[in-house]
């Protein structure tokens, strides 16, 4: 980089060479089962996994290289939008539920490997629900520094989308990725 400027009819220049450099990362993502579980609360739930520690519904785990020399954190975060509607028992009428924000918290995870399981209660009080669920998790570095300001940055993301068809006969659910 170069700068040129011109001070009091005095003319200064003067250049930089940066070297930048940045961990090489890689996501991996892998789906478990989907199921209708009856949980204690006695509800009926539409999940993404069972929720054992063999069968989650979304499993990442994360490889990445440091530059040599460069050291640094890594942490998780998930951004999720759920799209859903329901048509009330009752009256008929269709109720949604959309937004957008952090799933559960802020990082999601810090640890290597995380998981998710998606999922959305089955109850008689509506005669039928379609999800059309979105999100983003995103694997996070912040470099090791003198403690001056370094902030994280996102090095991968793996976009979601969770489709279900129709409560309560559920006609299909399936998870898609893009990396």
């Amino acid at each position: 980089m170069q700068i040129s400027l011109k001070v009091n009819g005095v003319s200064f220049t003067a250049s930089a060479t940066f070297n930048v450099k940045r961990p090489v990362a890689q996501i991996t993502a892998q789906t478990g089962t989907i199921s209708i579980a009856t949980r204690a609360d006695g509800n009926q739930w539409l999940q993404y996994g069972t929720g054992t520690p063999t069968d989650k519904g979304i499993s990442f785990s994360r490889t990445i290289t440091l530059p040599s020399g460069f050291l640094g954190d890594t942490q998780w975060a998930q951004i999720y939008t759920p799209n859903r509607r329901r048509q009330l028992t009752v009256n008929g009428v269709w109720e949604s539920l959309t937004g957008a924000g952090l799933d559960t918290r802020y990082p999601y995870s810090s640890a290597t490997a995380t998981d998710d399981s998606p999922d959305t209660i089955l109850t008689l009080d509506f005669v039928e629900k379609t999800v059309s669920d979105t999100g983003q998790m995103y694997l996070m570095f912040q470099p090791f520094g003198t403690g001056s300001g370094e902030i994280w940055v996102p090095l991968r993301k793996v976009n979601l989308e969770l489709v279900s068809g129709r409560c309560p006969k559920w006609e299909y659910l399936e998870l898609c990725f893009q990396q």
